[in-house]
């Protein structure tokens, strides 16, 4: 009997213990009075205590326990007024008002600003903590993005628009593995994805959609533009820092650091605010965004958690909002967070095969996706989501979402898809000095029709030379990915004497700069694949050509004006450590830092094929591109090429002209003073360069044209004149050299609040010895054009 009324009695004890802790344990959610969006990582201080608090998470939300000697808390956040709260006055939701009145660094220090030190700190300690350093590690992630649409005057929405107001348009989650392996191996395994309105998405979420995984890197892309890192090398030189406050843990401190480019600063910054841990000065949250303002408000924030004796990211999130579109009350947000568990450095040896190919579908990753995706999240879905999910996907059957995606990606290859078939894009239109303007048709197999292969043909008309075109393909597939490719084609066309693809196709851009033509037949068969890093290609062709200009070719002891040449060759391009993913069907590839190298090899077969000459050709191309933290980014590119033997002017190496009336645009890796085919050489070797500063160099706060540098030379010899006859042919042995400057974003405007419109212009300048004698004459300006946000 004892026994029993000694339990009874622990029992009523521990019962009102338990009453006593619930109602001192709070669960709370910070956010922004006007906006009333949640703040991550805002400071919860209990009786005005350092040591005793906590830190919202991303979605603003704490939790936290009084004792009856707490009589309250403060509420604090970077840039917002700090609230004292009485005990009994904290609510589940607390409000915080931004300061009306932004600071400049007025704060003076008599010596180190103390923000410094512990930033050098984290900086010296960078390798340490960033999770690229870690030799093996594998995580899970659930990714959840959302896109909405936001109206400010509800009163005049029709009953469409209330529907878009009150869900989501698009929502998706996806359900990845992440392995890493240093140096700089990834692999990623989309286990489940779903996506609101489609059955079979060809996309999925990820962690590095608009930010990157972690905020150790030099420079920070968001939205695939570079940021100076203010933990980085030398940023206490570049950015002006704030300890706004302190928490003291068990053994650990952490410090709360704003931070924002310097006053007159001429750099691609941030601003926000940085939680460095003592425990091996490691960045525990951090919260960033754009420092200047622009049509698109951007911002991330990440969450580290101490794990396995390293620091890691716990959660990402990232946020793209604009306001007032068209200037009609309304605006979009696309938000995306993700959350990393299972983070293990314990990975068994050689048991995640790395490819240059980083993210992978799951074979099943789209069954059962409405079922199996609960096992991933880290929060049930909350209502607005659920019915976002029920709305859109009973829309998305509707209005047969699935084909406006498979033409949105068709559109993006350049194609308009017809049912199972498609027309390409660049076949319909161009206009240059030789053909006029230019309409043309075709019409081409899908792979709705069959995915191994594709089949198609076309025409196309010039009413200044009046002469029909046309041509036709077969590519047969031997993988899903089309990187193992067997083709044949047929094509009559008016192309450029001294073009250099590989397979003398005539590209896009060319088709503006055509002045002086062939008329050329050509039958060619090839086979393409890829070897990891290697891509090769083997090519046989037969090209006939007719020039349609003053000129003759001494062969067997005649003069001609017509002649055929067939050849086989080989071309390969080796991109080491290049890496590459596929989303909406297309091919994205990661630019690599190891130089790119392409080399091809051609071998004229003089009786084969009616071939009436025998020679050799070697073309070597290498590009390189760096991005300095501080100082903008340099491209490089250069070529070589020779021939041993001799052939007519149509398959010389003519220089790459890129001045041309028809084409008025500042046109990357060619001399932008140089007529086409001004030039004829059998060796040749050009280099190209340029470094775009950015805003480095100028800007103000509402101007900030961008500055870029170039510098093309080429040099090149023609060994044998005496067989060419009718044209005066010129060679580069004196050196071609031309220097340039272009002003980007001279002038940018806003197009309905929702991207910029940048103009700009180049001038070019040609110097040397095949430079005019007047300057004005060896002078060219275009223009240049770019899209922002």
């Amino acid at each position: 009997m004892r026994k029993i009324t000694t339990l009874v009695l622990i029992l009523f004890f521990v019962s009102i213990f338990n009453i006593q802790a619930q109602d001192s344990h709070y669960s709370i959610q910070i956010i922004d009075t006007k906006s009333t969006e949640p703040l991550p990582f805002a400071t919860i201080v209990i009786n005005k205590n350092p040591r005793k608090g906590v830190v919202t998470d991303l979605n603003g939300k704490a939790e936290f326990d009084l004792n009856e000697a707490d009589s309250c808390i403060q509420v604090s956040y970077v840039g917002y007024y700090t609230k004292l709260i009485r005990r009994d006055k904290i609510e589940d939701v607390i409000a915080l008002e931004a300061l009306q009145i932004a600071l400049d660094e007025v704060v003076v220090y008599a010596r180190e600003n103390p923000a410094h030190r512990i930033i050098k700190n984290a900086v010296t300690n960078r390798k340490i903590n960033n999770p690229d350093k870690i030799p093996e590690y594998g995580c899970n992630i659930y990714n959840k993005a959302t896109y909405n649409y936001d109206f400010s005057n509800r009163d005049t929405l029709t009953k469409t628009l209330e529907l878009l107001a009150d869900n989501y348009v698009i929502i998706m989650e996806s359900a990845t593995e992440r392995f890493y392996k240093s140096p700089g191996k990834t692999f990623e395994r989309i286990k489940k994805v779903r996506v609101s309105g489609f059955k079979d998405p060809s996309f999925a979420p990820l962690s590095t959609d608009i930010q990157p995984f972690h905020f150790y890197k030099p420079l920070i892309e968001i939205f695939d533009i570079s940021y100076l890192n203010p933990i980085s090398l030398g940023s206490h030189n570049k950015y002006f820092f704030l300890i706004e406050d302190t928490l003291y843990n068990e053994a650990d401190t952490t410090f709360i650091i704003s931070f924002k480019p310097k006053r007159n600063s001429n750099f691609e910054g941030l601003k926000g605010f940085v939680h460095i841990n003592t425990n091996g000065f490691a960045i525990e949250n951090v919260v960033a965004m754009p420092a200047d303002d622009r049509v698109m408000e951007m911002h991330v924030q990440q969450k580290y958690e101490y794990v396995n004796d390293q620091w890691f990211p716990k959660e990402v999130r990232s946020e793209l909002r604009w306001k007032n579109l068209y200037n009609m009350g309304f605006g979009m947000d696309f938000k995306s967070e993700s959350y990393i568990t299972d983070f293990r450095i314990d990975i068994p040896k050689d048991s995640v095969k790395y490819t240059e190919e980083v993210l992978v579908f799951d074979k099943l990753a789209t069954q059962n996706a409405e079922l199996e995706m609960s096992k991933y999240r880290n929060a049930e879905l909350n209502l607005k989501e659920r019915n976002s999910y029920h709305l859109m996907d009973s829309i998305g059957e509707a209005e047969n979402f699935e084909y406006w995606l498979r033409f949105s990606e068709k559109i993006a290859k350049g194609k308009i898809p017809v049912k199972k078939f498609y027309i390409p894009l660049d076949k319909i239109y161009t206009y240059n000095d030789f053909e006029g303007t230019r309409i043309g048709m075709g019409l081409y197999t899908d792979d709705k029709l069959l995915r191994w292969m594709e089949l198609g043909g076309w025409g196309a008309y010039g009413f200044k030379d009046k002469e029909w075109k046309y041509g036709g393909n077969l590519n047969l597939y031997f993988d899903r990915k089309q990187e193992t490719i067997l083709s044949a084609g047929y094509a009559y066309d008016a192309v450029f004497p001294g073009n250099e693809d590989f397979a003398r196709k005539k590209s896009y851009i060319e088709g503006y700069f055509l002045e002086q033509a062939d008329y050329a037949t050509k039958i060619n068969a090839s086979f393409e694949t890829r070897i990891r890093y290697l891509q090769l290609k083997f090519n046989l062709l037969q090209d006939e050509r007719s020039p349609q200009y003053n000129y003759q070719y001494w062969l067997n002891n005649n003069w001609v004006n017509e002649y055929t040449l067939s050849e086989a060759g080989v071309q390969l391009r080796f991109a080491f450590k290049e890496k590459y993913l596929w989303q909406f069907k297309q091919k994205i590839a990661f630019e690599t830092k190891w130089p790119v190298l392409t080399m091809s090899y051609k071998k004229g077969l003089g009786d084969f094929l009616e071939g009436d000459i025998t020679y050799d050709k070697l073309w070597i191309q290498i590009d390189y591109s760096h991005h300095f933290a501080r100082l903008g980014e340099t491209e490089l590119r250069i070529e070589a090429g020779k021939i041993w033997g001799d052939i007519p002017y149509s398959f010389l190496f003519s220089g790459a002209g890129g001045w041309n009336g028809s084409m008025p645009f500042v046109v990357k890796n060619r001399f932008n003073t140089m007529s086409p085919n001004s030039f004829a050489n059998d060796e040749i070797v050009n280099f190209y360069f340029s470094h775009d500063f950015g805003t480095r160099l100028f800007s103000t706060s509402k101007w900030k044209p961008k500055l870029m540098l170039t510098q093309a030379i080429g040099i090149g010899e023609l060994s044998n004149r005496s067989i060419h006859q009718g044209i005066d042919l010129t060679d580069m042995n004196k050196g071609y050299y031309e220097s340039g400057m272009v002003i980007n974003d001279l002038v940018r405007f806003s197009v309905f609040n929702f991207c910029y419109i940048g103009v700009g212009a180049g001038a070019f300048y040609n110097y040397g010895y095949y430079s005019f004698d007047t300057w004005t004459n060896n002078v060219k300006l275009k223009l240049s054009g770019n899209i922002s946000f």
